[in-house]
């Protein structure tokens, strides 16, 4: 009997633990990080695509900004340097990678944010 509710519980708790991560999926986050540019700073993409890098515990978090509107507000200037950047949005897994959906991006400078 015991190791039923055992067995009970434990679904229960992975149901809720799924449906929590499945809705947290399409909400807004914030990360700021160091922004390059794919393919001319970090050379691991075939194509300028910005991405930011956020430092982790114990290891750095590479997510890919799907290109739109705020995005090409940035023009090239990932290109030619990395630079500190504030990115909004929401965030899924395409590829094994973290892609990041921008609503909002900008560059920071002196530890506080320039919206472009």
């Amino acid at each position: 009997m015991k190791h039923k509710t055992l067995a009970a519980l434990v679904a229960i708790g992975l149901a809720c633990a799924y449906s929590s991560t499945a809705d947290s999926a399409g909400t807004a986050v914030s990360i700021t990080g160091e922004g390059a540019c794919a393919k001319c700073q970090l050379k691991i993409g075939n194509e300028c695509q910005i991405t930011v890098t956020v430092a982790g515990e114990g290891q750095d978090v590479t997510y890919y900004l799907k290109e739109n509107e705020e995005t090409k507000k940035l023009g090239k200037q990932l290109c030619a340097e990395r630079k500190q950047v504030k990115a909004t949005g929401t965030i899924k897994t395409a590829d094994g990678k973290f892609e990041l959906t921008p609503t909002k991006v900008e560059i920071v400078t002196a530890g506080r944010p320039d919206s472009l």
